[in-house]
């Protein structure tokens, strides 16, 4: 069994086709135009989600089993915040479950996150789990394949062409071009139509792609701005310090740099503080305390702040639909909501976003 699992673990590593990341998905929009039925329970969902708890009339005698596999070693709250939030809204929901939790970091841990998979696998009715490399593409479309598991895929909104036959009960997050076409409207409307910038993507993934995707084009609407560098930085705080150092020496012209994951805006925060570069605008991704606290000591300039909780509330009432044998009812994806927040913003409308975004995993901060 040993040398059967090594050898399956080997070919979810390696064993990948060569293809771009343009063609294996669909825009929400895109999605909804094509399966129009799904528009409705979009927006029926979207109610359940953000409306108060709806409890089973009756406790499900037998507990299900759930799953989380998440890149939640990292600096972002999310993935953290997320597992607080899904377990108080089962509660309230009156679901009787076990939780099984299995922690990564977001880049360089492929294979223990497939391991980690194969794991929750034989021990789960429900899996949540991240799939934005390739590999855990490849893993979780296997057990989709073998069909005895309900999926829900977290932190992607965009569904994948792939899947479409055997796709997860739900997709649930926040749109990553969405969330950074939020801040490339912001920079536009304060920087000249012409400045030059750079990027720090997070990974070589779909996250990644995603994200500078949604900035460089809704910024090319914009005007003539110019991109002198790119850099890769696997979502690694240390990276992004030192490709930041090296985008301020080589381009020193550049007025704002686009970082798109917190691990990454907090490692260029430290390179623009080391090299007294404030002048350069800097922005956060997904609106954490780390992030927001770095807003309020200016060593951020805006960041777009997911409405947190509601990615797993949608998950927990995903769970509570398929016991109610309403599974049927589950939208194929939830995106939730974002909200911009600068360094302008008071201390008040702040603290009244977190009550908003963290609404269960934000009880007794």
């Amino acid at each position: 069994m040993k040398g059967a699992y090594a050898l399956f673990l080997f070919l979810l590593l390696f064993a990948l086709p060569a293809r771009g990341i343009e063609q294996t998905f669909y825009t929400v929009s895109e999605y909804m135009l094509k399966h129009p039925e799904q528009a409705w329970k979009f927006d029926h969902f979207a109610d359940i989600v953000r409306n108060p708890p709806v409890p089973l009339k009756t406790v499900n005698s037998k507990p299900v089993k759930i799953a989380v596999v998440y890149p939640a070693l990292q600096s972002s709250d999310y993935w953290r915040r997320s597992v607080k939030a899904l377990e108080k809204r089962l509660a309230d929901l009156n679901v009787s479950y076990t939780l099984q939790t299995y922690y990564s970091r977001p880049s360089g841990d492929t294979r223990l996150q497939v391991s980690q998979l194969a794991e929750a696998a034989e021990k789960s009715d429900f899996i949540i789990v991240s799939a934005d490399s390739a590999q855990m593409r490849k893993a979780v479309g296997r057990l989709l394949f073998e069909g005895k598991h309900k999926i829900i895929v977290q932190n992607l909104t965009t569904p994948l062409k792939e899947w479409e036959v055997r796709r997860p009960l739900l997709y649930t997050g926040f749109d990553h071009i969405t969330g950074s076409e939020i801040l490339a409207d912001a920079i536009a409307s304060v920087t000249e139509n012409n400045s030059s910038y750079a990027v720090l993507n997070c990974s070589g993934g779909e996250v990644g792609w995603l994200r500078t995707k949604g900035f460089t084009e809704r910024l090319a609407i914009h005007g003539q701005y110019v991109k002198k560098a790119e850099y890769i930085t696997d979502f690694d705080k240390e990276k992004s310090r030192s490709a930041a150092k090296e985008i301020i020496r080589r381009y020193p012209e550049v007025s704002f740099i686009f970082a798109c994951s917190t691990d990454v805006a907090l490692g260029a925060a430290d390179a623009l503080r080391e090299l007294h570069a404030g002048k350069i605008i800097l922005n956060g991704w997904g609106g954490g305390n780390t992030e927001l606290s770095h807003i309020s000591e200016k060593e951020l300039d805006l960041t777009v702040m997911r409405m947190n909780d509601d990615s797993s509330v949608a998950a927990a009432e995903a769970v509570k639909l398929v016991i109610a044998g309403r599974e049927k009812d589950v939208p194929a994806v939830f995106s939730g909501g974002f909200s911009l927040v600068t360094s302008q913003d008071s201390e008040h409308r702040i603290k009244e976003l977190k009550m908003k975004a963290f609404r269960y995993s934000g009880e007794n901060e």
